[in-house]
């Protein structure tokens, strides 16, 4: 449940905040089950934009605010990286701008040492969309799922729990299907 201290509200809007949240956290659990099954980078790219969207409601409703903070650094991210050439100088600007903008969301959010997950998964997002490569992007999916699982468990975001298993799972399936290499 959320925490009250947060919002100040008690009983029937805590209620309807907690199942709005819940509803954000279906949503985002759908994006990012389906981002790791993209082959090309743009489509993946624009699906785990919607989904960063989505998670960072349901963060900030549920007042986890070190998760609302790094998926809007997220979605300024992938914003960023359809705009710009992420193979030209512009591009590599703007991975060294997320890179310390995902070491910096863990001190300006500090609650306890779960701070410091959600800015170990910025970080190697940024390294794994600012590339562009979906068989990377798979590859650090798995420490990226790994490190918000831990940090959605002591959030109380079941949802978080939930999307970071099926991710795990979508991200197998796609190593299974994009990445091996196939018998002649």
């Amino acid at each position: 449940m959320i925490p009250e201290e947060i919002y100040g509200l008690t009983g029937a809007w805590m209620w309807v905040l907690y199942v709005v949240s819940t509803l954000f956290g279906v949503a985002g659990i759908v994006c990012n089950i389906l981002v790791y099954q993209q082959k090309d980078a743009n489509k993946l790219l624009t699906v785990k934009l919607t989904g960063d969207i989505v998670w960072c409601l349901h963060y900030a409703l549920l007042g986890a605010l070190s998760g609302a903070a790094i998926t809007f650094l997220a979605t300024c991210r992938e914003l960023t990286f359809r705009l710009v050439d992420r193979q030209g100088r512009a591009g590599k600007i703007a991975i060294g701008v997320f890179l310390v903008l995902a070491c910096g969301s863990a001190w300006v959010t500090w609650k306890d040492w779960t701070s410091l997950l959600t800015a170990l998964a910025s970080f190697l997002s940024v390294i794994s969309f600012g590339k562009g490569i979906p068989p990377l992007s798979r590859k650090l999916c798995v420490p990226i799922a790994t490190s918000m699982w831990v940090y959605n468990l002591f959030a109380r975001s079941w949802m978080g729990l939930v999307n970071e298993s099926f991710t795990f799972i979508s991200t197998l399936v796609g190593m299974w299907r994009h990445d091996r290499k196939k018998a002649s």
